[in-house]
Order: structure tokens, then sequence, then C-alpha cells
């Protein structure tokens, strides 16, 4: 048991050896000393501290801090290594000697002069010991000979050493009163050099735990020179022996060296710990209560260093954006950072850059740092490790604000750009053609997150202390408005301009109106901007800081130049700010055009095409939505695009239902690609129909570029193709490679250089064009001798001077135009369907099986088919079929077949005329015309006289024969079924008609009672007797019928009325009239002959008149006068000869009146009477009332 107690003893002695004695707590230090501090003031004097300077034999050398002044009492630091050296390796033991020359001589107990010196005795000037520390120093780098050795330090740290001059009094040291000798300037200009016995003492007083406080820590002998000579012996110098005291030895002596100097302060930039106290990443630098330290010295070889920040504005915990350049390159070159309160008390340091000369870089603000002002202090800086020594530049400072960390009130990602639609806006102005989107379905916007600025209200406009006194409020019933957390999305692009601040105001967008988006609620307006400014270029910002613009700048550490931070696009154009100028009320801040924190104002009345409206969408009610209020719905566009991009984010509230967005701003490459609807996977959503809260992603469908090969998508009658999907082919300067189908989307420009595709490669041109540049030689190739086709499902696509160099070329496009030239190689052939028109001018050396041919052909190579409209020149080549409508011309070669339409205007010249059919003008040249290209036309008379046979060029037409054939008792009726304008395609024999005479066309005529011959077939025409006329002529006496022929009169015989109804029996003339009879007044006279009623009644022929008496009148009964009334006629009348007519009711006379109608009147009086004494009584009453009431 006590062995295992001794055993965790002595471990635990072992580590509490092993551990570090300089202390490094991680973290924030709290006000405790910490690891890297400004100057040289955290350095304790009087051997509290020691220094790590130089490096010997690759290892730093560590210093013990003598005193906080030179060794003469002047500003600086006086240092004694706290280890022994010697001259080379080879001395192991870490000696060396004071004065080498001495050594035979002391042997001898002799006085030693050289040749040509003095003897150095034991005086510091000129000795060994002395070119050593000179040596050490680097001042000469190893000029002493045999003892020589290189310098301990580097450039810049020799440049920190001081050069020394002192004298030295005499002294009588230590226990053993060692008397040392005085020595005038002992130290003149010396930079290294060895204590003096006086300073030995003072500096280690021997109270201070005895003599032994000056030993060495180094190992090897533990006696070190100083400087000081003895005074009793010229070859003896003082020395520190093993335990700490003062004696004398022989400068010959192999004792060790312990260097000394002052340190010149003033190029020491700042201390650190000498392990661990320069941290990588820019962080806290921790507590340290070590005393242990490193140097970093000012390196005069990097002034041209400078470096600058984005904003001196920044939240805790943000990360800052810098800039640098003239930095330091090198493994160990890299751009430190370090961050300093008020008092300068170093905070914080990283290293942020490594290597480049130029460039940005960042660091992060820690998030706990307390608001308030500090200096960062930036520097080029050679980082070289642990205890050794770093070089730096002056420190490039920046005076930076820091503010509290705003929490963002929603999870949304500040930077992201998020897309609104503003079309329904009614925002005034000229919309701004850089936009994306022109009819602002899409907008730009960037969240910016939450922001703790100030927004001014309508109150403000015009006021010049609005802004100041608005950033200062936090009062929502601030007169101007008031400084306050509120999360913001920033437009893109100003959205309109050419428009007055006065006209937007009155619209409500300045200081903002109700706007609605993916149902959340926001107030879209101008942002702040500050009404004054302060600084130029990268250093210019708003007055007040705490406006929105210059927030959103300095929470995206936008550097002024960037235009594509938080805030976009602000080059050349203006955006317009809530706040009045802090020096002109009729003037208005704007903000950006020439840089991202440019500031300028402008009257509120003018407008511009460089002062723009940028609005801001502020996100009302945050608190009630909550963190997770705000939701992201990503537009996969579907191959459209907006603002370059195939897939963009909306946002949209969370938990709730929204309306799908437009299709109306989606950019597509297609332009008759039909938008088909929105689609999550599962449902299709048409624009503003709704769309489910969880749906997080929207996809655009669209109609695929799908048509057939021939890019009519089906819609000509009896089409039979397939539709088929075409594949973007989005090169601009090659063909595809792979099989398949493929649609253009930019215009392909080959060049010269020949251009392959692959064999079953189908090309729509989707209204692009395919160019071979202005050399007309591009070679197109369909590799393997295989087959390349072209179509077009636009109107508008082309090619152009291109030649077919190999393979089979099917168009079913109108993509050749009338200005350029189609080379068919010889080893090309062409075809296109026929509704295909080639304007193009053709040279033909391979073949052509189809197409139409506009433009003019020159054939030397083979055409199986086509329709050709203009000129043809058959110069070598062979016709084997196709249709021809323009000019032909043959000049060598062959026709074999063929078809040229009347339209043709064909010249034989050359060449042979195998076949063919020629229905245009023909001009016979010297073509070779072979049997096989004539047909013959034969005339079948059929016994009559004989017509010549026609022999016809195939397609033209038959002569009709000058003769008419003969043929006796026939009449020649033509030739059958043959049109003689119609042309001649194969032998035809042709047969005569005839018909039998019938003397119709006899010009000679036989008449009622002769004969004729017939001029027409010679016969004798019988007489042809009379033919009467229809009906009778008739004259007063006969009646007769008439030759329709010879006009004789025929069956003549006089008229005949048997029947007593006074027409003729026969031809119905009128041959008597009525006679006879008497009329009266109610019957007509009745005719003796026929017995009928004719005339009209007589009226004053009254057979039945009857005469009436006059009777009197009585009381009881009517009584009426003397009258006659005819029953006949029914009329009435006073007289008996019926002259004088009168009514019926003038006949009557009435009664007598009866006695008792008295009695009536009587009443009737009466009840007059008394309705006017009623109406008098009523007025009176009315009267007497009215009195009464006027009094």
């Amino acid at each position: 048991m006590k062995k295992r107690i001794l055993s965790i003893l002595l471990i635990l002695c072992m580590t509490a050896w092993l551990a570090p004695t300089a202390i490094i707590a991680a973290g924030k230090a709290e006000g405790k000393p910490v690891a890297i501090q400004l100057g040289t003031n955290g350095i304790k004097g009087e051997r509290g501290s020691s220094i790590y300077y130089g490096t010997w034999r690759g290892s730093a050398v560590e210093w013990m801090v003598l005193d906080k002044k030179t060794n003469t009492g002047a500003d600086g630091m006086f240092l004694l290594s706290k280890k022994l050296f010697g001259n080379d390796a080879g001395h192991l033991s870490g000696g060396m000697y004071f004065q080498n020359a001495y050594y035979y001589d002391v042997y001898y107990n002799q006085y030693y002069k050289d040749d040509t010196k003095t003897s150095h005795a034991n005086s510091w000037k000129g000795s060994d010991a002395q070119k050593w520390c000179t040596d050490f120093a680097g001042t000469t780098k190893g000029a002493y000979g045999y003892y020589g050795i290189t310098s301990a330090f580097s450039k810049q740290e020799a440049a920190g050493l001081i050069a020394t001059v002192k004298s030295d009094n005499a002294y009588n040291a230590g226990q053993y009163n060692v008397n040392l000798a005085a020595s005038a300037d002992i130290l003149n200009g010396d930079k290294v050099f060895f204590l003096s016995a006086e300073e030995a003492e003072t500096y280690f007083p021997a109270g201070e735990k005895g003599n032994s406080s000056r030993k060495s820590s180094g190992s090897g002998q533990g006696i070190w020179w100083l400087r000081s000579p003895y005074k009793d012996s010229s070859f003896k110098v003082g020395t520190i022996n093993g335990d700490g005291s003062v004696s004398a030895t022989q400068a010959n002596y192999f004792w060790g060296a312990r260097p000394a100097f002052n340190l010149d302060t003033n190029a020491v930039l700042f201390i650190s710990a000498a392990v661990g106290g320069k941290a990588e990443n820019f962080n806290y630098v921790p507590a340290y209560t070590g005393n242990e330290w490193k140097l970093t010295l000012r390196d005069a070889g990097r002034s041209s260093f400078s470096a600058s920040a984005d904003t001196t504005v920044v939240e805790a915990g943000q990360t800052l954006s810098l800039n640098y350049s003239g930095a330091g390159t090198g493994a160990n070159e890299y751009v430190s950072a370090m961050l300093a309160d008020k008092s300068g008390n170093i905070l914080c340091y990283g290293r942020i850059a490594h290597y480049n000369p130029r460039g940005t870089a960042s660091l992060n603000i820690p998030s706990d740092l307390e608001p308030g002002s500090y200096t960062l202090k930036l520097f080029s800086e050679q980082y070289n490790g642990d205890k050794m020594t770093d070089y730096a530049s002056d420190f490039t400072d920046i005076e930076l604000t820091v503010v509290k960390k705003v929490e963002e009130q929603f999870d949304l990602v500040p930077g992201t750009r998020y897309y609104f639609d503003l079309s329904l806006a009614q925002i005034p102005g000229t919309v701004n053609g850089s936009l994306p989107d022109g009819t602002l379905h899409y907008v730009p916007f960037t969240y910016a997150g939450t922001v703790n600025a100030y927004v001014l209200n309508g109150n403000s406009k015009g006021i010049k202390k609005a802004s100041e006194e608005a950033a200062a409020a936090t009062d929502s019933s601030a007169q101007y408005g008031y400084s306050y957390e509120h999360s913001l999305f920033i437009a893109d692009y100003a959205v309109t301009h050419t428009v007055k601040w006065d006209i937007l105001n009155t619209e409500g967008l300045i200081f903002g109106k109700d706007y609605e988006s993916g149902n959340i609620s926001y107030v879209l307006r101008a942002p702040t901007v500050g009404s004054a400014y302060s600084g130029t270029g990268a250093a210019e910002r708003g007055i007040p800081a705490n406006n929105e613009w210059d927030t959103i700048l300095n929470k995206a550490q936008q550097d002024y130049a960037d235009n594509s931070g938080y805030i976009r696009n602000w080059s050349k154009m203006y955006s317009t700010g809530q706040d009045t100028s802090a020096g002109y009320t009729s003037y208005r801040v704007i903000r950006g055009e020439s840089s991202a924190r440019y500031f300028s104002y402008n009257n509120a009345e003018p407008s511009s095409y460089r002062l723009g409206f940028r609005p801001v969408l502020e996100v009302k009610n945050a608190g009630v939505l909550g963190r997770d209020g705000l939701k992201a719905v990503k537009l996969n566009l579907g191959g459209g695009t907006v603002n370059g991009e195939g897939s963009i984010n909306l946002v949209v509230k969370n938990g709730e239902s929204f309306a799908a967005p437009a299709r109306e701003g989606i950019a597509v490459t297609d332009p008759s690609a039909d938008f088909l609807g929105w689609s999550d996977g599962v449902n299709t959503y048409m624009p503003g129909d709704s769309v489910p809260a969880e749906v997080t992603v929207l996809t655009a469908k669209w109609k695929q570029h799908e048509h057939c090969i021939c890019g009519n998508k089906n819609t000509q009658s009896g089409h039979t193709h397939t539709d088929t999907i075409w594949t973007a082919w989005s090169s601009t300067d090659s063909l595809p490679q792979t099989a398949g189908y493929y649609y253009l989307v930019n215009n392909i420009n080959l060049g010269s250089a020949n251009a392959a595709a692959a064999d079953g490669v189908y090309i729509c041109l989707n209204g692009k064009s395919i160019n071979g540049g202005n050399t007309q030689e591009t070679a197109v190739t369909a590799e393997n001798n295989g087959t390349l086709v072209i179509t077009d499902c636009g109107a508008a696509g082309s090619l152009d001077n291109i030649t077919l160099k190999s393979g089979k070329f099917l168009f079913y496009t109108n993509a050749f135009s009338a200005n350029t030239v189609l080379r068919i190689g010889e080893n090309a052939e062409f075809a296109a369907e026929n509704e295909v028109d080639i304007k193009a001018a053709v040279i033909n050396k391979g073949k052509i099986t189809g197409g139409v041919f506009s433009g003019t052909v020159d054939n030397e190579g083979v055409i199986n088919g086509g329709t050709f409209r203009h000129k043809l020149t058959n110069k070598s080549g062979s016709i084997n079929n196709g249709n021809f409508s323009g000019r032909f011309i043959l000049e060598g070669g062959a026709v074999n077949d063929g078809e040229f339409a009347a339209s043709a205007e064909i010249e034989l010249n050359g060449g042979t005329v195998y076949g063919g059919i020629y229905y245009g003008n023909v001009k016979f040249g010297g073509a070779d015309i072979k049997e096989s290209a004539y047909r013959y036309v034969t005339f079948n008379t059929g016994g009559g006289s004989e017509i010549s046979t026609q022999k016809i060029l195939r397609g033209q037409k038959a002569a009709v024969p000058g003769e008419k054939p003969a043929k006796k008792g026939y009449i020649f009726g033509g030739w059958s079924a043959f049109d003689f304008t119609a042309p001649v395609l194969e032998n035809t024999e042709i047969t005569a008609q005839w018909t039998v005479c019938d003397h119709s066309g006899s010009t000679v005529k036989p008449t009622c009672t002769d004969s004729a011959i017939c001029s027409e077939c010679g016969e004798t025409i019988a007489a042809a007797g009379h033919q009467p006329k229809a009906g009778y002529m008739y004259d007063d006496d006969t009646h007769w019928r008439e030759c329709a022929v010879c006009s004789d009169r025929l069956d003549e015989a006089p008229h005949s009325d048997d029947n007593n109804d006074h027409l003729c029996d026969i031809c119905e003339k009128t041959v008597s009239e009525h006679a006879g009879g008497t009329a009266t007044c109610a019957d007509k006279a009745v005719c003796d002959i026929c017995g009928q009623g004719y005339g009209e009644p007589d009226g004053n022929n009254h057979t039945k008149l009857e005469h009436f008496p006059a009777k009197e009148a009585t009381a009881e009964a009517e009584g009426n006068i003397e009258y006659w009334y005819c029953s006949g006629c029914g009329r009435y009348y006073g007289d008996a000869a019926a002259e004088k007519e009168i009514t019926k009711a003038s006949t009557v006379t009435e009664k007598l009146p009866s006695t008792g109608d008295n009695g009536v009147l009587y009443l009737a009086l009466l009840f007059i009477v008394g309705s006017i004494c009623t109406v008098l009584a009523e007025k009176h009453r009315k009267n007497t009332l009215m009195q009464r009431q006027l009094k």
C-alpha cells in the first residue's frame, strides 16, 4: 500500500513539473490580462518577464527583462539571455574565449604583442568577446574568423537593437572584494555586449536568494564572462562563478557567453504570449497569467499595406467583409486583425487571409460582444510560430460601431431572392427596362431580414430634422416616425423611373400603402436613406446611421462598389428614399447610381430616367405571424426562366393555402409552348387557383416541344406522321453528334469550318437559323453517309450559305432564302416534301429527289424528283423525274423523264431527250430527240377520204387537220372523243364520226307544192305539203285557216250562229247584238234573240206604286202625311208621279201632348228653388265661422 501511495505521489510531482508555467485561459478574458497587448507595457522588469528574441542553432533565444529602461536609463528595455552560449557547434560545452590571442603566452606567464597590434590584454574593446557579440548582433555577419558565428537576429530584429554608449566605473564586487577597473566608453555603439560587474550585482542583488540568482539556466559550464577588466591583473577579466559570485579569471579561459542588449521598444507593435498567444481564427484573446512573451515588430518594408471595411456599423455576431492590398506573400504571410476597445485593450485576434497580396477577407464579430465603439486593427503579418518574433505593417485602424445583434423575426435566410407580383400595384412611372419581367408579375426582391432602423411617416415631408428625430425615437407615436425592429424585402431593381417624388407620395408609395401577397400583409414603400451624409467612397454613409439603406448594406457587409449584395443593380440609377434633405426642405434624398453608398438629393418635383423607385416590402404583424410564419415556395419553371433562373422562390403564409402564381412574365425558349399549369406532383393548378397549404414546390408544366417531323403538328389533311418530342440543342456553332430529335435554342453559325451531324439526326430549326458564314463553302455532312432531317415548327427558320457534302438530306422546311446559294455535293442527296419551297439558288452535283425549287438550279448531277418553278439549266446531269414549270434549258446531259408544265419555256439546245412530258412552249435546237420521246396521232376516216398521221413530242398538242374527210351519203361529224387543245401523252388513233343526212342542213329547201335538191347530200327532197296554222282567221263575212309555209287560205266559209249566242259557231266571231224587251225599276230588259236580260233596270218605270192618304195624330197615336210607296224598289214619294222621293220617317207625325204634365213641371221648379236656398245657407254658416276665428 505504501508503495502505491509513493507511486501516485511521484506521478503527481512529475505532472506538476511537466506542466507549462505560462497559463492561457481560453475564452473571454473578462478584465484579466490577456495574451496579446499593445506596446510593451505588459512586460515586467527586474527579471519578472522573459522575451523570446532571435534564434541560436535553430531554437528561439529567451531573454530575461532586467529593466524597463536601458542600462543607460534611456527609453527602451534591457535584456539578458537566460542561457549561456559558445562560439560554434564544435564547443559542446557552450564556452568561448574572452581573448583567444593570449593562449600560449599566458601559459608562459608572458605578455604578448602581435606584429601589428598592441596587446589587448583584458580590454573589452577589440576582444574576441566583443567580436563574438558583434557577430551575434548580426552587424558583421561572421567577420570574426576562427571563432566566427552567424547572426542570431533577423534583419528586423537587428534593427530593434539599440547602439549603446556607456562608461563603466571602478567597482569592488561581491563577497570576495574583486576590484574591477573603470573603463571610459567601454561600450561605444555596441548593440550586443556582456554585463559589467556592477550591472550583474545591480540587476541580481545578493539579497535575492544569495548569488544563486545570477546562475545561468543553460547547460554546460556555469561560469560566464563579464566585460569588466580586473584591476589588479591586465590579463584577467570579471566573471560570474558557478555559485553566482563575482570573480576574475584569465582572458584565455573558456567560459560561457551571456549576451545582453538594449531593445528599442518603439520597434514593438505588440506583445503576445510566447506559446499559444496568437490563435489562428479570429476570436477572443484569452486571459494570460504567464510572463513569457514574444514580440511583433514593426516592419518598414510593409508600408504599402492598406485595408478597408465594407461597413463601420456591425451587429454582434455579424460577419464583416474586408478589402486589402499590399499584403506580403509567402508561406508565413497573413493578413491579421485585432479588435481593441476604447482603452486600447486587445479583445480579439486572428489571421483572416493567407498568401495573397490583395483580395477580400472576412471575420466574425463575436456574438456576445457588448455594443459600443471599437477599433479594428488590420495589418500585414509574417507569423513565424510560438516563441518566434513576428513582423507586421503599421496598423490600418477602422473605427467600428458594434450594435446589439438583431434577432431575426422569421426563419427565412437573409440575402435570398424572392419574387413578388407588382402588376396590380399601380406604381407610376416608366417600367425599368432592366427588370427581368416588364409585366411586373415577377419582380425580384432580396430578403434583408430583420433590421433595427427608423421609418418615417407622412408628417416628415419637408421637415429637415425629421430623420434625426425619428432615428432617436422608439415610440410609435413619435411625430415623424421612429426606430424599431422590422423585417424587409428590398427590390433588386428600381421598378420604375422618370416619376416625381410627389407623385409617388400621392399614390401612397413613399410612406407606404398596403400590399398583400401569399396571404401575407406588407407595407409597400420607399426605404429611409438618411437626410445627410459623411465620408466619401467606401466610407460614405447616410446620417442618421440607422437608416434602412445603410443598415441593409451594413448587414450584408456590402462593399460600396458591389452591385450584387442585398441592394443590387444600383448602378446608373438613383433610388428614391423617404427622407427630406437636412439642408433643403424641398429636396428629397436619393441613394446609389455611382456606388452602393453614394448619397445625393434632388428636388421633389422633377422626374428623370435616372431617378427610380426601388420599393421595400415591410412585413406587417411579425409578432402575430411568428418566426415560422413565412414559408418559401419553390417554383420550378419547367424549362422557362425568370431573370435567367430556372427556379425561383415565392413567399407565402405558412399553414395557409395560397393562389397559384401567374404565367405571364416567365420566359420560355419555345414561344409556341402552351402553359398547362402548376403541378405539385399530384394536382395541377392554373394561375389564381387555390394551392393547399402543405405544398412547398410547384413545377410549371408546358406543352413540350412536340410535333411531327414535318413541323405541321398534324394540321394538314391526310397527315400521317406521328408527333415526336424534341430535345433542346443550345450550341451556337455545331450540330448534334448523337442521333435523335433536336430543336434549336439559338442560331448556329458554323463559320467556315466543315460541320458534321450524326446519322439519324432530326433538327427542328424552331425559327432559328443555321449559317455557314460568308464563304458559302461550309460543308455539312451526315456522318457515315447517313441521313440528316431538317424541319421547322416556326416560320422564320433559315439555312444559309452551306454546302451539302455527303449523306442524305431531307427537308421539311422552307428554310433556304432567295439571296443564298445551296450547293449539293457529289455524294449528297437532297430531298424535301412537296410543300417545301427552296428559294436559294441551287448548284447540284449530287442527287435531288424532292422539294420545291423557286430559285435557279444548275444541274450537273441527278434529278429524280422535285418541283422546279424557276430557271433550270441542265448542263451535264440527268433528269429522271420531276416537275418543271419555269424556264428549262437543256445544254447537255439527258432528259429521261419529267413533266414540263404548260407555263414552262423549254429550250432543247443540246444533250439527248429520251423521254418526258412537255406541256410548255418548246423551242427545238440541237438536242437529239429520240423516238421514245415522241407520240403519234393517226386518223381513221371509216371509208372516207384519207388524213395524214401527225408526229408529236410527248405533251405537245395535235393539230386539227386542215381538210375535212368526205364520204358519199354521210355528213362528217368531227373526230371521236378527242380534244385538240389537250396534250398528247400516248399514241392515239382518232376516228371520224359520220351521220346520215336528214337534209336539215341543206341550203335549198322544198316548197308546199314543189320538191328540191339537198345541198349537203344531193338527194331530192319531196314537196312538204300545206301546214295550216292553229286557229282561224276571219273578216265580217267569212273565216279560213292560213298555211304556215306559204300563207294560202284553206277551208274558207261564211259565218253561222245556229245556237243564237251571237257568236260564229266555227271562228267564234260576234255576229249580232241584244235587242227588244222593256226595263222596269226592278228588272232589266229581256233580249228577243237569246232570251237573256241585258242593260240596266229603269228607276223611273214604277209598276207597283201604292197611295197612302194623310192621317191626323192624337194624344194616343201618331199620324202621317199623304205619300206613295213603290213595293218594287221600296222607295217613298211625296207625289203621284213618283218624282219627289222622301223618307219613311218623314211620313210620320207625332202624338199630341197630355194635360197631366203641368204637375211634373211644378215639382221640378220646387226642387231647384230648395237647392238654391240650401247653398245660400251653407255659405252664410262658413262666413260666420271665419269671422269668429278672426276675432
